[in-house]
């Protein structure tokens, strides 16, 4: 083994029947040759521990084991050893071979920055056990897998992020290969998200995807599951060429195994063929392959077939392959004439081979701009293989219907920020859709009303819409109370007056469905109580609260409701295109995990509107809103002085089509009133959060983010955070992106006529290279008296800080402000700013600085700045070189070191500084001789000594090396050895062999914990 790095100890562990020499990693480790895990080895990596690895090295598992289990709040991290600001910014990744005497875990660990120059993945399996989790590959370049790459080997992929890896020569993010080994090739793909990778180059077009490649050579007996992913807007289309096949998804076979797709989400994805999920047979026979529950939507492929696209080859046993109750919807084939828009099947004239499409749901999908869900080579009529199906174009055969799905969601093809609009989308069918009950009557239900088979994703699982159900007439003032697992329809078809409930009460699981008049022009719902207890589960939520979609009768003049309510206590309800609204001055408002929205953006609508004395607004989803989240006086009757609100962990997100976001798009008001805000995040707003007129409070760790797509509106500025019209707020550990490259003018940080305490906030723009569009990282005007800004990053702005027209002092402490040759650090129209321990690169308009001390010119050397990761490289100038102020530092809570950083994320190497180990003792004539092992960062060793081993032992000697000699000839004697840092004779009298002395003074290799946690997130 090669050990190149100085190891916190040495233990024993025992896994299984095996026994491990074991290796432990914590703290800082770099690493600048390939380590190996020998057979007989572990390696066990602690939570936290960043691993640095030099350009090309290599983390080797040969035959033994990892163990690197970090934790939610504490990941471990491997990248690379050089600072971006180098074209080394890269390492060679990790690899396992026949590392099977036990399981090596990979969880809640980071991947990142790894550029593969050999033959295979950044992540390399062979002959291999090997579980990764909860973990995130991203940022990777790879020949073959360029995230993981698993050859004969048993892999357990779950709850990972995939995200924005590249392949270079042929395979996909995640590359499946089983050649040889049938003892080892079982792969378990599940719940993971796979989303925005791609093939950076072609070499073969058969064997390159974008999200997952499973291929099968020879080896009979193999299985591969593929479940519940979240495939997304991954890409393996060519420049010149038609690109791979299987954007989403391909699984390649050659001979007999056995393969499961259940339950997937493949969208947005492109391809040469088959843009969401391609199946090629290269056989004669298989053993059983389903594809079940799939939705694979918004696909695009450049010819044969924009969603899904089977080449059955010579298979004689076709019944073995199963394709049912998958929806195959807005999917895009570029070819005007070959193939098709969304399935697509080759298969033998002689063997007639072509699989069957049962229950399923193919809609909008084009062919070159004309309509077409299915064909086929040979040309076959699809009635002959689509049954019990609801197509675009009515297709004769049996059970076979063509109406509107009526989804909970309506979908559409929508082309850009493919994420935001996955997240949207919700192909749960409505109570009235004529795809429920409409399945295969031979087939077994195993829905939850065990009635026949609903058509679609969602038929035939536990999340199927059901038709046993209770239907309640409308009354004026009644009361609705739905049981836990029961739903219940609000018949207000025959009122066209407005809709009077005192009390609403949906229990776990229950839910309700108001089916609205099409004579009535009033959206508005008021209800006295409203109360439900649900849960949300992943991206479900176990209570519904919803608007009907019409199927037989005309949609009413509105195609939303707001619901009034005077009391508002929810948890876990969906409301499906309804909007919140509670005035109640004197009560408090709940909602919790819920979410709220309307299917097309409307400006004059807010999500939660609310007047309360107090709120607590948590982990909520709200989309499509002018204002997703208001907290302020709807009433004249309102005492602003006296309300408070919480609005914490909540989603706001907008859609981004130009046409529909010409208005407000603002994520979270606050007016007149308290609120703190935090942990929330805002997607592709106009404003991210505004809080304004005497309102309070604390503005904390939101992330704001903006898109890059050309749908963003021209001449609307927009603002990340905007703070005016008198308010005074704490704004600190915000995390605000931008990749708007259209867009005039945008502000990270803006604020009027109010007063602000501003601290430890990242703000980042993208490249735009554009002359006559400005990013500020703060505009500020007219400010309040004692502002301050206090280490905060802002990179690559336009102007870093700009103040206008503010009579008080401003304080620029320990603030980052790096950008583009030619940018602008600081200015100011009044001589008033004090810039004191900054990082700047731009120009600096000297005329409005009062005062300046101790600032540097340098490049801040940031880990990451592609990744949003802006922790200081060891050896970056803005460390230690900050300002000390007592109300933002605190020695081993928010700095480490002689004195805090410059910029928003602190540097600090937790030590490995602990007692010396191996000590061992040896004799020669009359001389005794202790040795042990060297210990990190001690300058010297401190020996004691006593001839009673529970007594008293005094200082004998400090030495440098790592043994010491005494004398046999004295009586018996017994030693202590202790290591130092600064070489400093302590005290005699210590107890502990394992004491030792830390001090602030000379201690090296620092890094802080907790704003580690925010960097690496």
């Amino acid at each position: 083994m090669n050990r190149i790095l100085k190891i916190t100890t040495t233990l024993v562990i025992t896994f299984a029947s095996f026994l491990f020499s074991a290796d432990v990693w914590s703290g800082y480790v770099n690493l600048t040759k390939d380590y190996i895990v020998g057979n007989g080895e572990a390696l066990q990596i602690l939570p936290g521990t960043v691993i640095r690895v030099a350009p090309g090295f290599r983390l080797i598992i040969d035959g033994g084991v990892l163990l690197a289990r970090g934790n939610e709040f504490e990941p471990i991290r491997f990248t690379s050893y050089e600072p971006e600001s180098t074209d080394k910014d890269y390492w060679g990744g990790i690899e396992f071979y026949n590392a099977v005497q036990d399981t090596s875990v990979i969880d809640h660990c980071i991947i990142e920055n790894i550029i593969k120059t050999g033959d295979y993945g950044s992540v390399f399996l062979r002959n291999s056990i090997v579980k990764i989790t909860n973990s995130e590959i991203r940022n990777n370049s790879a020949k073959f897998g360029s995230a993981v790459h698993s050859v004969d080997s048993y892999l357990y992929m779950f709850k990972n992020k995939i995200l924005d890896n590249t392949v270079n020569f042929l395979g996909s993010a995640v590359f499946i290969s089983h050649e040889s080994n049938p003892e080892l090739a079982n792969t378990t793909i599940l719940k993971n998200l796979i989303m925005g990778n791609k093939s950076g180059y072609i070499d073969d077009y058969d064997l390159t995807s974008g999200g997952i490649l499973v291929f099968e050579n020879n080896v009979i007996g193999s299985y591969t599951l593929i479940q519940e992913n979240e495939v997304i807007a991954n890409s393996c289309t060519a420049a010149k060429a038609a690109g791979g096949i299987g954007g989403g998804i391909q699984i390649r076979t050659q001979s007999k195994y056995s393969v499961d797709v259940i339950g997937n989400k493949i969208m947005y994805n492109k391809a040469g063929i088959g843009g969401g999920l391609a199946v090629i047979f290269k056989s004669d026979g298989t053993y059983p392959h389903n594809y079940k529950n799939n939705i694979v939507s918004n696909n695009t492929s450049v010819t044969y077939s924009g969603g899904v696209f089977f080449d059955m080859d010579y298979v004689r046993n076709p019944e073995a392959v199963a394709f049912t109750n998958n929806n195959i919807i807005n999917n895009l084939n570029l070819d005007p004439e070959i193939g098709s828009g969304g399935y697509f099947i080759k298969f033998s004239s002689d063997l007639g081979n072509y699989i069957k499409v049962v229950n399923s749901i193919a809609w909008g999908n084009y062919m070159s701009g004309k309509s077409d869900d299915f064909n086929s080579n040979p040309s076959v009529y699809p009635g002959a293989y689509v049954s019990y199906s609801n197509t675009t174009n009515y297709i004769e055969g049996r059970g076979n219907i063509s109406l509107p799905s009526l989804f909970y969601r309506k979908t559409a093809y929508y082309g850009a920020d493919p994420y935001e609009n996955y997240l949207r989308g919700d192909f749960h069918l409505s109570l009235e859709s004529p795809c429920l009950d409409a399945g295969d009557p031979d087939m077994i239900s195993y829905e939850p009303d065990e009635t026949k088979v609903n058509i679609g994703a969602y038929g035939n699982t536990n999340e199927a819409t059901t038709t046993v159900l209770t239907i309640v007439p409308y009354e004026y003032n009644l009361s609705v109370y739905v049981p836990q697992g029961r739903t219940f329809k609000l018949d207000c078809s025959e009122n066209s007056k407005q809709i009077n409930i005192d009390q609403l009460v949906v229990e776990d699981g229950g839910q309700i469905f108001i089916k609205t008049s099409p004579y009535s022009s009033d959206p508005n719902i008021y209800i006295n109580q409203l109360r439900t207890n649900g849960r949300k589960i992943g991206d479900l939520y176990t209570t519904k609260i919803q608007r009907m979609t019409a199927a037989t009768q005309e949609e009413p003049p509105v195609s939303y409701n707001i619901i009034n309510v005077i009391d508002l206590n929810c948890s876990g309800a969906q409301f499906n295109n309804m909007a919140l609204s509670v005035i109640a001055p004197d009560r408090e408002s709940i909602l919790t995990d819920s979410h709220v929205f309307i299917d097309e953006y409307n400006a004059s609508l807010t999500g939660i509107n609310l007047d309360t004395d107090s709120a607590y607004v948590e982990n909520n989803i709200v989309d499509n809103f002018g204002i997703g989240i208001y907290y302020g006086p709807l009433s004249k009757g309102s005492k602003a002085a006296l309300r408070s609100a919480r609005i914490t962990n909540n989603t706001i997100s907008f859609d981004a089509s130009a046409s529909n976001k010409e208005t407000k798009a603002k994520g979270i008001v606050v007016e007149s009133s308290k609120a703190d805000v935090e942990n929330n995040t805002v997607i592709n707003p106009n404003e991210g959060i505004e809080a304004s007129y005497a309102s309070s409070g604390r503005i904390t760790n939101n992330t704001v983010s903006f898109d890059g797509s050309a749908s963003n509106k021209a001449g609307t500025n927009k603002k990340a955070i905007h703070i005016f019209g008198g308010a005074d707020y704490e704004v600190d550990h915000n995390k605000i992106y931008c990749d708007d490259e259209l867009t005039a003018a945008i502000s990270g940080i803006e604020v009027h006529d109010s007063g602000i305490n501003c601290h430890y906030n990242i703000i980042r723009f993208g490249s735009y290279g554009t002359a006559d569009h400005d990013r500020f990282g703060f505009f500020t005007q007219n400010l309040s008296a004692y502002p301050i800004f206090i280490n905060n990053t802002v990179y690559n702005s336009d102007i870093g800080f700009a103040d206008y027209d503010s009579a008080a002092d401003i304080k620029l402490y320990n603030n980052i402000f790096y950008g583009p040759t030619g940018s602008t650090s600081v200015t100011g129209t009044y001589k008033n700013i004090f810039l004191y321990n900054n990082d700047m690169n731009g120009e600096i308009n000297w005329s409005a600085v009062a005062d300046e001390q101790y600032n540097i010119y340098d490049n801040p050397q940031f880990q990451s700045s592609k990744v949003n990761d802006f922790y200081l490289w060891g050896e970056s100038k803005c460390i230690d070189a900050g300002r000390f102020e007592p109300a933002y530092h605190i020695y081993g809570d928010t700095f480490y070191g002689t004195a805090p950083d410059i910029g928003a994320v602190e540097f600090y190497q937790e030590s490995s500084f602990y007692a010396p180990q191996n000590i061992s003792c040896s004799v020669s004539g009359t001389t005794l001789t202790i040795s042990w092992s060297a210990v990190p960062d001690a300058v010297s060793y401190n020996i004691y000594g006593s001839n009673d081993p529970y007594g008293t032992f005094t200082f004998i000697k400090d030495v440098t090396g790592t043994n010491w000699s005494a004398s046999t000839a004295t009586a018996k004697y017994f030693y202590r050895v202790t290591a130092s840092r600064d070489g400093v004779k302590p005290e005699s009298g210590i107890e502990d062999d394992l004491a030792k002395e830390v001090t602030t003074a000379g201690a090296v290799n620092r890094k802080i914990r907790i704003q580690k946690k925010e960097s690496l997130k």
